[in-house]
This record gives structure tokens, sequence and C-alpha cells, in this order.
């Protein structure tokens, strides 16, 4: 298992919720997760881009190249699932620096 943090792991989450009918981002997500959304891509590219502005607007352009490096370090890492992280670097940098 690998945890993941920022924008584009939880922007693949989501579109993952909307293929699923569903308005919540996926709390785990597995290699097969992501080849099915990029399945979807090539299958049928209109819907994908729909469900893309829907999922994650701000993350339409780097969605594609976020999945095909997600699902590549998941490979090589051997990984059977990300689960996402509620928080990211900046709230650490918060917890390190300036709270405590």
């Amino acid at each position: 298992m690998v945890f993941g943090i920022g924008g584009n792991v939880r922007a693949v989450a989501k579109m993952l919720g909307r293929m699923r009918q569903s308005d919540k981002a996926l709390k785990q997500i597995t290699p097969d997760d992501v080849d099915e959304m990029l399945d979807l891509l090539a299958q049928d590219p209109s819907t994908f881009a729909h469900l893309a502005v829907k999922a994650a607007p701000d993350r339409v352009h780097s969605l594609v190249p976020g999945c095909i490096l997600l699902r590549e370090m998941m490979r090589a890492g051997a990984a059977e699932t990300l689960t996402l992280c509620k928080y990211s670097v900046r709230e650490g940098y918060l917890l390190e620096h300036v709270l405590l």
C-alpha cells in the first residue's frame, strides 16, 4: 500500500467517483481503477471529457498525465492500493514550522 497526496491524486479519485455515478471521491485507488479510467478515455473521449470537467475542472489538463504517472509508480512499487491522505504538504509544513 502507498499513500497519495496532492491535487492530481485527488482529481483521479474524484474522477473515479464520477465514473461510478457518485459525487464522492474514492478513498483508495488500485492500478485497475486507473486502467479503467484510461480505458474510458480511449473508448469514449467525449464521456471522459464531460466527467473530467465535472470532477476536477482545475485539473482537466493534468488529469491524464497524472493517471499515467500514478499507474506507473504503483506498478513500479508493486502497490496494490493507494490510499488518499486527507492532508498534504502544506499542512505538514504548517505543523512542523508554525504550530509546533
